[in-house]
């Protein structure tokens, strides 16, 4: 596809909208957003058909009606999407596709479910091009405007279909830097993550017991772990009728894209500062404000900074059910990495105290991995689970759950946690099944049923 010619029609197809969009101002009509798409398209639909006139009436060959719907297909991807970058993202035959890194118009990297790496063709023509390619998305997508620039040379965005953008306006190569991480599953449940070899049959039903017990979970692991799927799946297990209020420094989850699961969902979405240095909204005050919004449970997307402080004062309030993802290193390192970012909220909370709120506030910390499975392959894995017990000078903490070398483990839980699980269908003494292939490789050997799971 020619893409200086897509340039030209985007260009022409952008000045009839901009000129619309004027008229109908000037007469007091302001136009939405959906409203500004359907005519963009028309516009799209016009540009393409002079430019079919044009060529014929030089005697050149017009493109075929497949050809012509592919060039408004482009236009649209650079006004609403990322132009060559959209086109990559929706190829078929990237369908496995789960990282996209750029470093410049010309330096593209692709990372695949197996492990694979490949170098893929320029999504831009200059640097210049991407830079604008991505400010489009950052008008167009997402709750708030989000400005990409020298003077705010960070973004982060959630694509339309979940996956996340992150971008650097200028690298120390004085590049721009974007990567794109794919949403494989937005629909996922337990049995899915099952089937995967994520999970085994034992750990699904304890996890989907967890949530409809109403015990607070925090998901942890590493970078490209399967945290947010993960989440995905155990929210997915809640009652479709209760409320949820999400809260996220850009939308990922995208629990309102399927209300048939969720019916009455909040998403809300931090805000940056304007060009003035006001208006911003952080997370700490998202979550604060949900308590005042009645619901059954609050679903932070990440905990980075002192919004960790309310959540947990959220948890230990009655919102009981409250879910929220960090990362760390090792299972272990949730508590500390918690409280230290507790503590930087100020309000007098040191470090022992966050320690205290830790304990009384979070039930279970749920830990995905990736285990390799082949010299470049990995397995995505949850590895442990932590139930919390209390406070002893450090957070307390049993595993309920490991990958302990080469076998699965299971141990009892405390006797005050088994009343609610149970009632919640939770019956490992009388589960008796056998684990999927997939999970036996990752924990790495085989397995045989015990009363509380597997073990090697």
């Amino acid at each position: 596809m020619d893409h200086q010619l897509i340039r030209r029609l985007h260009q022409e197809t952008g000045a009839r909208a901009q000129a619309w969009t004027t008229t109908e101002r000037n007469a007091g009509r302001a136009p939405s957003a959906p409203m500004y798409q359907v005519r963009a398209a028309a516009f799209a639909n016009e540009t393409v058909a002079e430019h079919m006139q044009t060529l014929l009436a030089s005697g050149q060959q017009a493109p075929t009606p497949a050809e012509e719907e592919a060039l408004v297909d482009a236009i649209l991807a650079r006004m609403f999407g990322a132009g060559r970058l959209q086109q990559m993202l929706e190829d078929p035959a990237l369908a496995d596709m789960t990282d996209l890194d750029i470093n410049g118009c010309d330096e593209v990297f692709a990372t695949f479910t197996d492990g694979r790496k490949q170098r893929l063709p320029s999504v831009a023509e200059t640097d210049e091009e991407l830079v604008e390619l991505v400010q489009t998305l950052a008008s167009y997508v997402g709750r708030n405007p989000r400005p990409w620039d020298a003077a705010s040379p960070q973004l982060n965005l959630r694509l339309s279909d979940a996956s996340r953008l992150a971008a650097t306006h200028q690298s120390l190569s004085g590049r721009p830097v974007v990567s794109v991480r794919r949403s494989l599953h937005p629909r996922v449940f337990l049995d899915d993550l099952v089937r995967f070899g994520s999970v085994s049959p034992e750990l699904a039903a304890f996890l989907r017991a967890a949530v409809q017990a109403r015990f607070n979970l925090i998901i942890a692991g590493g970078t490209r772990a399967g945290k947010t799927t993960l989440l995905r799946a155990l929210v997915n297990e809640i009652d479709r009728t209760e409320r949820l209020i999400i809260c996220e420094d850009s939308l990922e989850i995208g629990l309102r894209a399927h209300l048939d699961l969720h019916e009455n969902v909040v998403e809300m979405e931090s805000r940056l500062p304007n060009s003035e240095g006001v208006g911003a909204v952080t997370l700490a005050q998202l979550v604060r404000h949900t308590l005042r919004m009645n619901p059954d449970r609050v679903i932070v997307g990440e905990v980075r900074g002192p919004e960790a402080l309310v959540m947990l004062s959220a948890m230990t309030q009655g919102n009981d059910g409250s879910m929220s993802t960090i990362h760390a290193r090792y299972a272990r390192q949730v508590f500390e990495r918690l409280a230290t970012l507790a503590a930087s909220a100020g309000d007098g909370m040191d470090l022992v105290t966050s320690r205290v709120l830790i304990s009384q506030a979070i039930d279970f910390v749920i830990y995905c991995d990736q285990v390799r499975t082949g010299p470049r392959t990995r397995q995505r894995v949850v590895s442990t689970v932590l139930e919390v017990t209390g406070f002893d000078g450090v957070v307390q903490a049993n595993e309920v759950f490991g990958l302990a070398g080469t076998e699965a483990v299971y141990t009892r839980i405390a006797l005050s946690r088994q009343d609610a699980l149970a009632d919640a269908g939770w019956t490992p003494d009388r589960y008796d099944a056998t684990p999927p292939e997939s999970y036996l490789q990752a924990a790495g050997g085989s397995a045989v049923s015990t009363p509380m799971g597997w073990s090697g």
